[in-house]
C-alpha cells in the first residue's frame, strides 16, 4: 500500500475546529480482527459546541480521548464532566450528550470504529452507550493516538491490520482500568501492578512478598471481587500477552513462554489449549495477521 486510504477533512464552525480522516474505500469486515477503523479526527472546541450525530450505521462507536481541558457527558440524571487523561467510549446514538458549556474548552482526539457484536462475548466486553476511565499516567494512551494518526496519514502495506493491533491495545487499556477503578487504593494498586507486568508473578507467593499481604486477604479478595484466585488472574493477563505477540510477531513460542512468564513450555501450551482450545502454533496459523 503506498497510499493511505484515509483522506483528510478540515471542519471549522464558530465554536469547534475539527481535523479528520476518513476512510472511503469499501473494504469487507475481517472477523479475524471484528473491527474496521472509520475515521481518526482531532477537536478543538468551546463552550457552545454540542457534539453531532454521525450518520447511522450499524454497531459504530467512538474511542475518545482528552488531551487538555474539559467537557460533559450528560445523559438524563446522569452528569459527568470529562478532564484530561479520560478515555471513554460513545456509541451512536449518544453522541448529543456530550458538549462543552460555559468556561469549559476541550482539546480532543477520536477514532470511529464499526464492530461486530460478537467481540462482546469473547472479550467480556460490554460496549455500553457511555463508558469513561481516568488515567493517572496517560503516556500509553496519547503514544497509541498518535501512532495511529501516523498509520493513517502515511499508510502502509499492513494498515488495517497494524491499525486493529493499535485499537486492541487501547480497549486491554480500558478494560484494565475498569477493573481497577472501583477498589480500595490497596488493592487498586496490586492490579494495577499486575497488569503492568503479569510475567513477574510465576506464583501466589511471588505476590505475597511483592505486596506484603497474607494469602488468605490475597484469596479472598480475588474471589469476592473477580470471581476468581490470584493465579488464574495473573495468567489469563499473560495468555492476553502471548495472544498478541502470537497475532504480530514471529517469535517462536518457546521465546513467547519466557517472555510472558512462563517457565515451562508445556505448561504454556496446556494453559493456552484450555483458555483457546488450540495450540500456540495453531492459533498463531488461524490467526496470523
Amino acid at each position: 500500500m503506498s497510499k493511505s486510504p484515509f483522506q483528510k477533512k478540515i471542519m471549522s464552525g464558530e465554536h469547534v475546529e475539527e481535523i479528520s480522516y476518513l476512510d472511503f474505500s469499501y473494504h469487507a469486515m475481517d472477523e479475524r480482527h471484528f473491527f474496521r477503523m472509520e475515521a481518526y479526527g482531532e477537536t478543538k472546541a468551546s463552550a457552545g459546541w454540542v457534539r453531532g450525530r454521525p450518520p447511522d450505521a450499524w454497531e459504530e462507536f467512538s474511542l475518545e480521548y482528552i488531551v487538555r481541558g474539559s467537557c460533559t457527558y450528560e445523559d438524563g440524571a446522569n452528569r459527568r464532566i470529562l478532564r484530561a487523561g479520560d478515555l471513554f467510549i460513545l456509541k451512536n446514538n449518544a453522541v448529543n450528550n456530550l458538549f462543552c458549556d460555559q468556561h469549559q474548552h476541550v482539546v480532543k482526539c477520536y477514532l470511529t470504529l464499526r464492530y461486530n457484536r460478537i467481540i462482546e462475548q469473547i472479550y467480556n466486553l460490554s460496549l455500553d452507550n457511555f463508558q469513561a476511565v481516568s488515567f493517572s499516567e496517560p503516556e500509553r494512551i496519547l503514544m497509541l493516538y498518535n501512532d495511529i494518526r501516523q498509520l493513517v496519514i502515511n499508510g502502509h502495506k499492513y494498515l488495517y491490520s497494524e491499525l486493529s493491533g493499535k485499537i486492541y491495545q487501547l480497549l486491554f487499556e480500558l478494560k484494565n482500568a475498569q477493573q481497577t477503578y472501583e477498589f480500595t487504593d490497596e488493592f487498586s494498586g496490586i492490579l494495577s501492578m499486575i497488569h503492568f507486568s503479569p510475567e513477574r508473578f510465576p506464583d501466589l507467593k511471588s505476590i505475597q512478598e511483592e505486596f506484603k499481604i497474607s494469602r488468605y486477604a490475597l484469596m479472598q479478595f480475588f474471589r469476592s471481587k473477580l470471581n476468581t484466585t490470584p493465579i488464574r488472574y495473573v495468567n489469563q493477563l499473560k495468555l492476553g500477552k502471548a495472544v498478541w505477540l502470537l497475532e504480530n510477531q514471529i517469535t517462536p513460542v518457546n521465546v513467547i513462554a519466557q517472555t510472558c512468564g512462563f517457565h515451562s513450555v508445556q505448561y504454556f501450551i496446556n494453559q493456552f489449549k484450555k483458555r483457546y482450545g488450540m495450540t500456540p502454533l495453531k492459533y498463531r496459523r488461524s490467526h496470523r495477521r
